[in-house]
């Protein structure tokens, strides 16, 4: 079986992958048979291909994770990796692409037209990352108003890793009881953006909408009202 993660957005896909390292180690607690290759570090190919002929005494089936190969790999490189791919239906084989990718590459177009599942992961907006927002803290047997959702949302940003923080630590600190507004105004402090001319250029353009949301962001940062009017 293969698996392809990759995109702009990397908490999901090494959230996805967690949670099959896991499942894996459940099966096989000595741990043998889990390979991982981060070529952002080192890729060596033939070891790479070497890896998946290999005979495993404690595990006959092995989960081998491959990451940010693209960039480190010629044509040449990864048709020899194809090749083999083509010839290994024991193994569990993870690709996961933090780094962006030529859509022209060969392992990439191979990837996309034969793993048996591919993932691309985009930043999240609007709903859909509301909806994300609300199922991590379901998960954790714990529920979080609305209005509450869209204030960590304004707090935080879009930046999945530091959201699942976050969530943990209002999950904590809520306990038995929802997750409202207060709770997020207590707990988080989002990183706030101190520029500025970002805000004085939204005035100047009459965006009042933008104006208004940094300048929430502004004074939920700690900045003193009186600062931040006498900085516009």
């Amino acid at each position: 079986m293969i698996l392809f993660f990759y995109g702009e957005e990397t908490y999901q896909s090494s959230h996805s992958i967690q949670q099959l390292k896991k499942a894996f180690l459940k099966k096989n607690p000595t741990g043998g048979g889990l390979i991982v290759f981060d070529c952002n570090d080192e890729c060596d190919i033939a070891q790479i291909i070497q890896s998946m002929g290999e005979q495993n005494l404690f595990s006959p089936k092995k989960l081998i994770i491959i990451k940010n190969i693209f960039a480190q790999t010629k044509a040449l490189e990864q048709k020899l990796l194809i090749e083999k791919l083509e010839n290994d239906t024991e193994d569990i084989i993870v690709f996961f692409e933090e780094n962006s990718v030529r859509a022209n590459a060969v392992l990439f177009k191979w990837l996309k037209k034969n793993a048996q599942k591919v993932q691309e992961n985009n930043p999240l907006e609007g709903y859909t990352l509301e909806q994300w927002i609300e199922n991590v803290v379901k998960e954790s047997d714990a529920k979080i108003v609305s209005d509450a959702t869209k204030e960590l949302i304004l707090f935080v940003g879009n930046d999945l890793w530091q959201l699942s923080q976050e969530i943990q630590k209002l999950v904590c600190y809520a306990g038995e009881s929802d997750i409202t507004v207060q709770c997020v105004h207590d707990i988080v402090h989002g990183r706030v953006d101190a520029d500025m001319f970002q805000t004085i250029e939204a005035v100047a353009a009459q965006n009042k909408g933008v104006a208004l949301t940094l300048l929430r962001k502004q004074i939920a940062a700690g900045d003193s009202a009186f600062h931040v009017f006498s900085m516009y």
